[in-house]
């Protein structure tokens, strides 16, 4: 990456540097490498959804980094401008169901084995597969480092809203949303020793 596509950089929240640590030491099998796939049933607009995926990126920063640790007393994350997310299409509707089936676990576990870099951005990837006129599969990855249960949740809502958009020419207009660093900002201005105090009395 050159310097001129950097966007932003700052701190990790302490659960992303957990993450990462994990990551790290694990080395192969990435216990932070989260998959998600969905049926999809009716008319689709692949190049819409691929679209969307695309706007959601380029909407959320967070989305767009990649962690440094190496020579650093504490680990950063860096923003990129310009980052593509990757989307593969597959129309399988000549392979018989059981096919299929065989061929999207083989995906999967492609998909799993490839990982992610964890310099290389995005941390994330989609891909769709046609499975007969109006079946299809789409597979959204993603490294948890970039999102929680919570917070997936939110992408896949704006993807659904961006599609829906995009799918009929319209402009994508999001929710305005406050930026990942205004938490790591805010985890930066607290007393930790207060925070100390709270939890030793809860626990």
């Amino acid at each position: 990456m050159k310097n001129q596509q950097i966007e932003d950089i700052y701190l990790l929240a302490p659960m992303q540097q957990g993450i990462l640590f994990h990551t790290i030491l694990a080395q192969q099998a990435d216990p932070y490498f989260v998959q998600s796939s969905y049926t999809i049933r009716g008319e689709l607009n692949a190049a819409a959804l691929e679209a969307a995926g695309q706007a959601v990126l380029e909407q959320h920063p967070v989305l767009r980094a990649t962690p440094v640790w190496e020579g650093r007393a504490k680990p950063v994350q860096i923003v990129w401008s310009d980052v593509k997310l990757p989307f593969q299409f597959y129309d399988w509707r000549d392979l018989t169901s059981d096919e299929q089936q065989q061929r999207f676990d083989s995906l999967l576990l492609e998909d799993f084995k490839r990982g992610f870099t964890l310099t290389q951005p995005p941390l994330m990837r989609h891909a769709l597969v046609h499975l007969s006129d109006h079946v299809y599969k789409y597979l959204l990855s993603h490294h948890h480092l970039l999102l929680d249960g919570w917070s997936s949740a939110v992408v896949m809502k704006e993807m659904l809203l961006a599609y829906e958009a995009l799918s009929h020419d319209r402009c994508v207009e999001f929710e305005t949303r406050r930026p990942f660093r205004d938490y790591i900002n805010w985890l930066r201005q607290r007393d930790l020793s207060a925070a100390e105090i709270y939890w030793r009395a809860q626990l």
